[in-house]
């Protein structure tokens, strides 16, 4: 068997001898300090993210919005001339089931209607006299309806009779008596 040794317990620290003592141990192995310049890896104080992360992550969101913000406008504007049409529509059919052509939209109750752009939208009657000077046309100068003309002004607010000129291309209108609904610059 084997005999138990054991070193009996001191009150001094470890590696110092006791007085008196003859069985402690002095550790002779000097403890290592790391020096300033000594390199020992990358430090983590806990879980988080490195500067290198977090602006690479910000770089991809950037990219993304990039791409995506023009497309949302472009289908949010799309859905704003698909609004027009359809108010133009309704409000085509009020005219044409009246039994007379009314002189302004409020004889139909419609004339508190504003357009997707916060407008209201442009009615004008044509008269036994013919169809007037200020009656829409494309781009041979023929008037696009016989009876009435209905449009929007569209995005930009602005309007003149041809729809060739600057200012009515994004109008939205209702063209050959209501054979068309759409922007004028694709009439």
């Amino acid at each position: 068997m084997r005999a138990d040794r054991r070193l009996p317990r001191t009150s001094t620290p470890p590696g110092v001898p006791s007085p008196g003592n003859t069985f402690a141990c002095v550790d002779t192995r000097a403890q290592a300090v790391p020096s300033a310049i000594e390199w020992h890896g990358p430090r983590r104080h806990g879980p988080g993210f490195t500067i290198i992360e977090l602006l690479s992550v910000v770089a991809i969101i950037g990219v993304l919005s990039a791409i995506a913000i023009p497309h949302n406008q472009e289908a949010i504007d799309q859905a704003k001339i698909a609004r027009a049409i359809g108010d133009l529509r309704v409000i085509a059919t009020d005219l044409n089931t009246a039994d007379s052509l009314p002189m302004s939209l409020a004889a139909i109750n419609r004339d508190q209607l504003l357009d997707p752009w916060g407008r209201p939208y442009v009615y004008l009657r044509f008269g036994k006299a013919g169809i007037p000077g200020s009656a829409r046309t494309d781009r041979f100068v023929v008037p696009v309806n016989s009876r009435f003309d209905l449009y929007s002004l569209g995005p930009d607010g602005l309007s003149t009779p041809p729809l060739i000129a600057a200012g009515s291309g994004d109008d939205v209108i209702m063209g050959s008596d209501g054979g068309y609904y759409g922007v004028g610059s694709k009439y």
